[in-house]
């Protein structure tokens, strides 16, 4: 729990600029223009997800071109690499070169590839498949029915990877949008709170808003132990390996904190200027 502290406490906090003592609708607003960074992290999951997606279909598509290859048995006793074997030179068999097409067609053929990989076939098979299998594939010339079922074992393998962070993505993505929501609200509340300007409230008046304003704090420290909690309490790769995979490359790694801090610490200057006008009444 020593990173909670952290992240909780090393947000300086930002103030508010309010004319005078009263606290008037442009306080409310500052409070949903702090929410900027989770718009950005749903940004983020949702191309994310978008590129998993396609990455799964070239995974598939790609068992289903070797699937459809036609592979000779070979006769001679393989030698074996691993789990694969490796064919004679001296057989015959379908070409690999089929199979290193049918790569670079589906799997290397995603919109994205370059920008996120930019890397050679064999290095980026190696990565999905294995160096044994990704050498076999580079360095040989016929496929063999063992070899095409270890590709098209490792391929799904590889596609159900990508479903599997898929759903996280999608967990990720609900609790982002759970997060806005609950930050919209809180704006909104604060907008009806703050539509009459304090000087021009009732005593009563007044000391009802810091009442439901204490509600609205009340609520973004829930929100901050709810992810918080959701971060501590997931595998690695949901909790806080994946906010800096997702956001590391921003200049902030945890949109929903961040965000509720920052929301918090305009509600606090809401509240000091509550306090400031009724300590300056007769």
């Amino acid at each position: 729990m020593v990173l909670t502290v952290v992240v909780l406490w090393a947000v300086p906090s930002l103030s508010v600029s309010v004319s005078g003592a009263a606290v008037s609708r442009d306080s409310a607003l500052a409070v949903l223009a702090c929410v900027t960074r989770i718009p950005d992290a749903v940004s983020a999951v949702t191309e994310e997800r978008e590129r998993t997606t396609a990455e799964q279909t070239a995974f598939k598509e790609f068992s289903t071109r070797i699937a459809a290859l036609e592979a000779t048995a070979i006769e001679s006793p393989p030698v074996t690499t691993g789990a694969c074997f490796e064919p004679s030179r001296t057989d015959t068999a379908a070409s690999l070169e089929d199979v290193r097409a049918a790569y670079r067609e589906t799997v290397m053929a995603v919109a994205h590839y370059e920008e996120e990989y930019d890397e050679p076939r064999e290095e980026h098979m190696a990565a999905e498949f294995g160096p044994d299998l990704a050498g076999i594939v580079e360095s040989n010339d016929v496929l063999t029915p063992q070899l095409q079922a270890a590709l098209i074992q490792a391929s799904d393998a590889a596609r159900q990877d990508r479903a599997a962070f898929r759903r996280t993505l999608d967990r990720e993505h609900d609790a982002l949008t759970d997060a806005r929501q609950r930050l919209r609200d809180v704006s909104a509340t604060t907008e009806r709170l703050t539509t009459t300007p304090l000087s021009q409230r009732s005593f009563d008046d007044v000391l009802g808003a810091e009442g439901r304003l204490q509600r609205l704090k009340a609520d973004c420290e829930a929100l901050l132990k709810d992810r918080q909690q959701q971060l501590h309490e997931r595998p690695s790769r949901e909790g806080i390996q994946l906010q800096e995979y997702l956001y590391g490359p921003r200049s902030w790694t945890f949109p929903v904190l961040d965000d509720t801090l920052d929301c918090l610490s305009r509600l606090r200057e809401i509240e000091r200027r509550i306090v400031q006008t009724v300590s300056r009444r007769p």
